[in-house]
């Protein structure tokens, strides 16, 4: 069996929009590669920027050069704001010669969706490959100033051509030709003006082109060319020129085809001895950097070149084709005449990539007489998979969630590094509001009565993925504290449930100081409970704890069949998540069913659900770890933890007698100073969404001022009608 190839890719943002553009090509990546069964990447990435010249006097530190060779490819962002003689040279210059990237491949064609200045120009009128020079030639850094600011200074600029060196891109550049289907190449120079060196270009050019027989040459001027590059772009297909001459013919190769922003350059050597570097050729273009909207287009091309080279042309053509599609549908930034940023850009690549899945699903058949007990019904599946594909509007249901105060900040976790972390943090015009970390969950209309603060926790929504293993409950609660701590939180109160009910415990079993007091509307039983022996005699429970006890049974013994795989294989599972949309929506979409009470889900509301794990920024696969890290715990610790008693936190039980793991009212006494409970006999597993009234009702009536479990808490002293 042939194992995924695995590329080392070495990311340097740099200066400008770089760290903005190169972010967003990350991201289409990860997301391509994801989606991918052949190969997976693993970016580092290096800040040699502007910043680090001005702390250290150089860009590349010692052995930089050394580390970058690890690598399969480099993807570059910008090149800094230190001035361009001393930013060229000290690192983009730094590393294509001494890597010896002598070969520079600017790929350019109208894309779909794109409008080129040129009259009557369509998407492939324009289809070309620029070669250009990229060792000596006029940017050899030869010659020299003398007699510096006096009348008579002098400045020399010596263009050098070896023999050797234009002999090998010539040939390179007959070989791209080749491979195209016009075969058809264009030499341009100067030899009408510059005697020597061009005249020698010339000539070899004729001598390789004896080798080539199968491709045809032609010579132009590098005066002419631009006319010709402007009146008669059909005529030409492979350009190949000098390092200056191919550096600006590119430019405006580029934005004949509609703008700078969208094209690629490949710095390659073909020797494959050195890693080949790949970046947007639009600059730094420091009048629009951190505003949000940079062109991506430039960078995802280049991206596209950069998994052509490594050997993935069908992952590369499928990228190139989600930008024409992402352009075609006149989903573009300022500079191309839409009115998109560069987050929308990236959404919609990624958008057209899931469309592209949807388009070619292959779907099991069904028993005659299949029901909800053998999973999602396939008329079901269908009908949401026509309506994911023709009617739901994520870009729609994206604004909502923009609607709420969204932030993302760092949070260092031990033996993890930082993480990334989003979350919503909604204030209370009340300033002595009681602070609330809502974990793993959030009502759809808020809660005003306090300061809500509402994490995507790590490989979940926007938060940043985990990479290392042992990432369990303990790690979880951290990010939470702290978290609220990073906000001004001393101390707050908790509410929970899923996996909200085991993290928040975890919180008061860790930072009881400052965890005062938790609302959990999920009860399990203990750990080591033997539901079997209390199912034999149920006679010492209330009616309505009879049925739970039944029905968590029932969910035990035939509903948590998902839980054993992502307990145990979570890897396996992985594959189909991330690869599959019709697996993610029938593995979710079964649980909303199952778990809730009998709620009526509209299609949105269950594409949007999806679309939170398919979007995710860790991907629809790493949500399920918590799941193997929680159990392979040494003696599962912390889930035993949660589950006994807990003491210096007031607990507040919302009892959901419809969901499928609720306990008897004497279990949950058992996990605390229980100061309030509530019995809810409509509303199931999602509480928060299904009866949002519910819970805003329990939380305003817990911390109400007076209350028990609104002491404790600093300042904050509780709701007040």
């Amino acid at each position: 069996m042939v194992s995924a190839k695995n590329y080392k890719i070495a990311c340097i943002p740099a200066d400008g929009i770089g760290p903005e553009v190169i972010d967003a090509g990350v991201t289409v990546l990860k997301a391509l590669s994801a989606a991918s069964k052949s190969f997976t990447l693993d970016f580092e990435h290096y800040d040699w920027s502007s910043e680090t010249y001005k702390k250290t006097g150089k860009y590349i530190p010692d052995n930089g050069l050394e580390d970058l060779k690890k690598h399969d490819a480099i993807l570059f962002g910008a090149k800094p704001d230190v001035p361009d003689h001393i930013s060229l040279w000290g690192l983009r210059l730094a590393i294509c010669q001494p890597f010896q990237q002598y070969a520079n491949v600017r790929p350019t064609k109208i894309l779909r969706g794109t409008e080129s200045p040129l009259r009557k120009a369509q998407a492939g009128d324009l289809d070309w490959v620029i070669v250009r020079e990229n060792s000596e030639g006029e940017y050899a850094g030869q010659g020299g100033r003398s007699h510096r600011g006096q009348p008579w200074e002098v400045a020399t600029e010596t263009s050098i051509f070896t023999r050797h060196a234009v002999t090998r891109l010539i040939k390179f550049a007959f070989e791209v030709a080749q491979k195209r289907e016009k075969k058809h190449i264009t030499v341009v120079t100067k030899s009408n003006a510059q005697r020597n060196g061009m005249v020698m270009w010339d000539e070899i050019a004729a001598e390789v082109a004896k080798d080539f027989p199968d491709v045809k040459c032609d010579k132009m001027l590098v005066d002419a060319m631009t006319c010709r590059m402007v009146l008669q772009p059909q005529s030409l297909d492979t350009i190949v020129a000098t390092n200056l001459h191919a550096d600006i013919l590119s430019d405006l190769a580029a934005a004949l085809a509609g703008s700078i922003g969208i094209a690629p350059t490949s710095n390659l050597d073909p020797t494959r001895q050195n890693p080949s570097m790949f970046e947007p050729i639009h600059g730094s273009a420091f009048d629009i950097t951190g505003k949000g909207i940079a062109n991506p287009v430039g960078t995802f091309w280049t991206a596209a070149e950069m998994l052509r080279w490594l050997g993935e042309e069908t992952a590369a053509d499928k990228l190139l084709d989600c930008v024409e599609h992402v352009c075609g549908n006149g989903v573009m930034t300022k500079d191309l005449g839409g009115d998109a940023n560069t987050k929308q850009v990236t959404d919609a690549a990624k958008i057209d990539r899931l469309q592209q899945k949807l388009a070619v699903v292959d779907l099991p058949d069904e028993l005659d007489d299949a029901g909800w007990d053998c999973g999602a019904p396939l008329g079901d599946i269908k009908e949401l998979i026509t309506y994911w594909q023709n009617d739901y509007d994520w870009r729609k249901q994206e604004a909502k969630l923009n609607e709420l105060p969204n932030y993302s900040t760092g949070i260092e976790v031990e033996g993890f590094g930082e993480l990334q972390i989003h979350f919503i943090h909604q204030q209370s015009p009340v300033k002595n509001a009681v602070p609330l970390l809502f974990c793993h969950g959030y009502t759809k209309d808020g809660a005003p009565a306090f300061h809500v603060v509402a994490p995507s926790l790590p490989n979940f929504g926007f938060s940043e993925g985990v990479k290392k293993r042992g990432f369990g409950l303990p790690q979880y609660a951290e990010v939470c504290h702290k978290l609220m701590l990073k906000l001004g939180y001393k101390q707050y109160a908790t509410q929970g449930g899923d996996w909200g009910f085991w993290i928040t415990r975890t919180m008061g079993n860790l930072y009881p100081e400052a965890c005062k007091a938790s609302h959990i509307n999920m009860i399990p039983p203990a750990i080591d409970a033997d539901l079997s022996a209390v199912l034999k005699d149920l006679s010492s429970f209330s009616p309505q704890e009879q049925q739970a006890l039944q029905r968590l049974a029932k969910f035990r013994d035939d509903g948590a069949g998902y839980s054993h795989e992502q307990c145990t294989r979570p890897q396996t599972l992985g594959y189909g998540l991330v690869d599959s949309p019709t697996l993610l929506l029938s593995w979710i979409y079964e649980k909303l069913h199952d778990w809730s009470d009998e709620y009526a889900w509209t299609a949105d509301e269950i594409l949007t659900w999806v679309c939170m794990y398919w979007f995710s920024t860790a991907g629809p696969a790493a949500n399920v770890r918590i799941y193997y890290e929680a159990k392979h715990e040494k003696d599962i610790k912390s889930m035993t933890a949660a589950t006994g008693y807990i003491p210096n936190v007031k607990m507040g039980v919302m009892y959901n007698w419809r969901d499928m793991e609720t306990s008897p009212k004497a279990w949950a006494r058992k996990l605390g100073d229980v100061v309030f409970e509530s019995d809810n006999d409509r509303g199931g597993h999602f509480a928060a969404w299904e009866k949002p009234e519910h819970m805003a009702r329990d939380l305003k009536d817990m911390f109400r001022k007076g209350a028990e479990a609104a002491g404790g808490l600093g300042d904050a002293n509780g709701y007040d009608d």
